[in-house]
């Protein structure tokens, strides 16, 4: 059976990607793709999105024109990621001719428009595609130190955050982590009908705790407390915070009226995508996690916590930079070396920003300026009963020497 869909986005090279991937799926069918202003301004990402239904043959996908900023603030575009056009390729835009054109229709028209039989008409009767769904449910995981070049601060990162918790109607479900410091700045600025809260504090609806990490078969184990009642939980992958993230998730199942018990039953048929804490053996008996996805200061802490609880003997962190951290970026990269020197015995980074923090670590800290020499100085050092953390930001591609680590 396929899955009717609506595909929002602000193409973008990732989005693009999506756009192919959905298109092709046998179990998806695109009713309409909707852009914004986002990754680039809407003409342009409108234009993208016509280019990339056009090159892959899909000009039956009707495409609709949406918002052109944000409700509240200025669009921030990332033409330093995806380039004047934000679809680029080594600098230029790509070229499509066709005579495929955008729907006279809105975004906001199609959006509302009533879905019958299969197929999006005018409403006479009232009902709507936003009426269909009467419960509307939002999530905040967390904030951290991400996208500070844009945003500069973790309080306006934390701020922004905060719209997410704006209904146009009083049926909003709003889903907070307790542990967070933003919580009750959150809680108390949302106009939601309910407040459901998770974390690991005395009090959240939905409490974490007893996590438990299963290297050997990949699964992290915790308890969940809802109601005075305990689930014992199991889950894909490692991660000491993935616990907290999935009662997050959780939650928000919980407060669309979802059983929670059928929900825990299916929460170990989810499978975590590739580099974010991937686990693989290596020749000798160690251990490799590549966490190569992305990072953050955060994330980088999270991921040394959960290498800590591996029970192997020797411990090395291997990081790319972190990347759009603004103004207090080399900041961040000192307090990452400092967290590591009670944790790790061997830190080893590529990029400049680390240069400062190595010294703060000590003798086992080195920065290197290409990754085969930190590959080949991994090799010389490592030994059975290891344990390696590969990870840093998308741009510093540490994938690939994740990948080089496997091949040992």
């Amino acid at each position: 059976m396929t899955k009717k869909i609506i595909l929002d986005c602000d193409p973008g090279h990732d989005d693009a990607v999506a756009i192919m991937l959905a298109a092709a799926s046998t179990e998806i069918q695109i009713l309409g793709i909707t852009c914004v202003g986002g990754n680039s301004g809407l003409s342009n990402t409108v234009n993208n999105a016509l280019k990339i239904c056009t090159l892959i043959e899909r000009t039956d996908i009707k495409v609709y024109s949406g918002a052109n900023k944000p409700i509240k603030y200025e669009l921030f575009t990332a033409e330093y990621v995806h380039g004047k056009t934000g679809l680029d390729r080594k600098g230029d835009p790509i070229i499509v001719e066709s005579n495929y054109k955008t729907q006279e229709k809105n975004a906001i028209d199609f959006k509302t428009q009533a879905f019958i039989n299969g197929n999006y008409v005018d409403s006479t009767t009232g009902k709507t595609f936003e009426s269909i769904s009467p419960v509307d449910g939002k999530l905040i995981t967390n904030v951290s130190e991400s996208h500070l070049s844009g945003l500069g601060s973790v309080e306006l990162i934390a701020k922004e955050k905060g719209d997410i918790g704006c209904f146009e109607n009083d049926k909003g479900v709003i889903v907070l982590n307790k542990d967070s410091e933003y919580f009750d700045f959150w809680s108390n600025t949302t106009n939601a009908n309910k407040v459901i809260s998770f974390g690991t504090k005395e009090g959240c609806d939905l409490q974490v705790h007893s996590t438990d990490i299963d290297f050997n078969n990949n699964q992290t184990y915790f308890v969940l407390i809802h109601q005075d009642k305990e689930f014992k939980c199991i889950m894909n992958g490692v991660g000491l915070h993935n616990s907290v993230n999935a009662a997050g998730a959780l939650a928000v199942c919980s407060g669309l009226g979802l059983a929670l018990d059928e929900i825990i039953d299916n929460l170990q048929s989810i499978e975590l995508p590739q580099r974010r804490l991937s686990l693989y053996r290596m020749s000798n008996g160690s251990l490799l996690i590549d966490d190569s996805y992305n990072a953050n200061p955060e994330s980088v802490k999270q991921s040394i916590d959960t290498m800590c609880v591996s029970g192997m003997n020797k411990k090395i962190v291997v990081l790319g930079e972190m990347g759009e951290l603004g103004n207090d970026e080399a900041k961040h990269h000192k307090e990452i070396s400092v967290y590591a020197k009670t944790r790790v015995d061997n830190f080893l980074c590529l990029g400049d920003s680390w240069q400062e923090g190595v010294k703060l670590f000590g003798e086992k800290g080195i920065v290197f300026s290409s990754r085969e020499e930190l590959v080949d100085h991994v090799s010389s050092i490592l030994e059975t009963d290891t344990v390696i953390l590969v990870k840093g930001s998308r741009s510093t591609k540490m994938d690939i020497v994740a990948d080089k680590l496997k091949e040992f």
